[in-house]
Parts: structure tokens; C-alpha cells; sequence
């Protein structure tokens, strides 16, 4: 019996990943905006549990110091829910989103207050999946660590943060073949493409302009031809002068 309650227990404090969108799956109801506080942890320069205040809006997870700081774009970081991996600890109230790069680690006090960051946490992080599969060349990385005078989050590497945390740190869903290894081959994707994309306008551009000037130099070429060319009129009046001398 003893062995049972431990079991349940220890079940209950593990880590559990929140799944992803799944293969044929779709999600295209928009979620409601949700904002409050939260506790996150810190690493350097004060280690240790602060309160943030949060705002989720399509999949994006903006949180700054307090809600006049959101306001005014004060913003400590900002998380791509949708490019993270979400995992978390029912009992410990924790919720950890692995964006590959880095970790972020979440606390909240109430029970009640955690069951509701999760659920909307996962219809967020569903539909934002449900956005990059649909257009992934539209879909921007928004996703930013924090800048070294504000918060630094865990830059443990996800290979570590199994070891420790017992968690996968491969993603629970499927982008398409070309963007479907991780953040930041999907972010790297996304960019070659627009870069591609602006360097194939740009080519064109210099093609054209290239041409307008050999056909330019062309004119150019034949207008030095025709003023450095012999008058007909004049070397057909010489032989005559010389006739009549």
C-alpha cells in the first residue's frame, strides 16, 4: 500500500510534455488573449524565483516587470510558444518552455492559476503550430532572449536539461521536411528564404539595368562611328579641285 502512494506521488512530480499538433491536425479557432503574473527563474544576476507579468496573444509569450512596462514595449523577452517545447511539474506548479536555445522556467503559486496558464498555454501553442505549418514561409521567428542588462534565461543546452529534468527536448509536432529539426533551423529557413527571395529581385533588378546600359554603350559605340566617319561629299569633291589646278 505504502509502495502504491509512493508511485502515485512520484507520478504525480514528473515532468510531463504537453503535446503538440499532430499530423493531420488542426487548430484554426483563435485563442483569447491572456495576461498575468507569474513567477520565473532567474540565473544571473539574482538568482533565484521573481515576479513577471505575462501577456499570451497568438501563440506569443510577452512579459516584462509590470503591466505599465508591457505597455510602453518594455518587454524582457518574448517566447514563441509554438516553437517550444512545453512541459509541466502538476505538483511543483512549474511549466518550462524549451525553445532549444534556451529555457525558460515558470512557477505559479495558485492551483488554480496554473491549470489556467496551461490550458491557455496549450490552445496558444496549438494554434500558433496550426499558423506555421499553414504559411511557414510568413511565419517570423518571435522569439528573443532577453538583453544583457535585463533577465537572462536558462542557457543550459537541451541535451542537459534531459539529463537533469528526465524531459525530451525534441518537438511533439511536425513542420514540413524543410523546417521540421527545431527553432532555430526553422527560424534559419525562414530567413535564407526571404533572403533568397530579396537576392532574386535584386539580380533581376541589376539584369535590367545591365542591359539598359549595353544598349546604351551600343548607341554609343555607333553615334562615335558615324561622326568619326569620312564625308562622302567631301571626298568626292576632292578629285575635281585637283583637275582644275
Amino acid at each position: 500500500m505504502a509502495a502504491t502512494k509512493c508511485n502515485e506521488a512520484h507520478e504525480t512530480d514528473s515532468w510531463e510534455i504537453i503535446e503538440g499538433l499532430k499530423i493531420g491536425q488542426t487548430h484554426v479557432q483563435r485563442p483569447e488573449k491572456h495576461e498575468g503574473f507569474m513567477l520565473k527563474k532567474r540565473k544571473w544576476p539574482l538568482k533565484g524565483w521573481h515576479k513577471r507579468f505575462f501577456v499570451l496573444d497568438n501563440g506569443i509569450l510577452k512579459y516584462s516587470k509590470s503591466p505599465v512596462d508591457i505597455q510602453k514595449g518594455k518587454l524582457h523577452g518574448s517566447i514563441d510558444v509554438g516553437l517550444s517545447v512545453m512541459s509541466i511539474k502538476k505538483r511543483a506548479r512549474r511549466i518550462d518552455l524549451d525553445t532549444e536555445e534556451h529555457i525558460y522556467h515558470l512557477k505559479v503559486k495558485s492551483p488554480d492559476v496554473f491549470d489556467i496558464w496551461v490550458c491557455k498555454l496549450r490552445n496558444h501553442r496549438l494554434f500558433r503550430q496550426n499558423e506555421i505549418v499553414r504559411s511557414p514561409r510568413d511565419a517570423t521567428l518571435r522569439t528573443f532572449p532577453p538583453s544583457a542588462g535585463a533577465e537572462s534565461p536558462q542557457n543550459t543546452p537541451s541535451s542537459a536539461h534531459q539529463n537533469k529534468q528526465g524531459k525530451p527536448s525534441s518537438l511533439p509536432w511536425q513542420l514540413p521536411p524543410s523546417c521540421s529539426n527545431g527553432q532555430s533551423k526553422v527560424a534559419a529557413w525562414l530567413q535564407e528564404s526571404e533572403e533568397m527571395d530579396k537576392c532574386a529581385e535584386e539580380l533581376a533588378y541589376c539584369q535590367s539595368s545591365l542591359l539598359e546600359l549595353s544598349q546604351l554603350l551600343q548607341s554609343l559605340e555607333i553615334l562615335q562611328r558615324t561622326q568619326s566617319a569620312p564625308n562622302f561629299t567631301d571626298m568626292q569633291a576632292k578629285p575635281f579641285i585637283g583637275l582644275s589646278t
